[in-house]
């Protein structure tokens, strides 16, 4: 069984994918796109927070890609590619 704060997490990283999908297919955001820093920073401007409310930072973020399942980080890899390739 998924644990609540598991299941908000997941969500969480589904939407930055889903929101770096959009950018990606509108050919939006391309500064954004160039660096971890600068997407870590525009996902803050965005309003994304942590599960815990915070800004995200480099660090905190890439934890919570770490603490994914593995089928959902291919999941969203696959996601992030269809952006690149649709």
């Amino acid at each position: 069984m998924i644990s609540s704060r598991r299941l908000k997490s997941v969500e969480l990283a589904k939407d930055i994918a889903a929101t770096a999908s959009l950018m990606i297919k509108l050919e939006v955001g391309e500064d954004a796109l160039k660096t971890q820093t600068n997407f870590i920073a525009f996902i803050n401007e965005l309003g994304f927070r942590t599960i815990q409310g915070k800004e995200f930072t480099k660090m905190s973020f890439r934890k919570m890609i770490e603490r994914l399942p593995p089928d959902v980080r291919e999941d969203i890899l696959e996601d992030l590619n269809k952006g690149f390739y649709s």
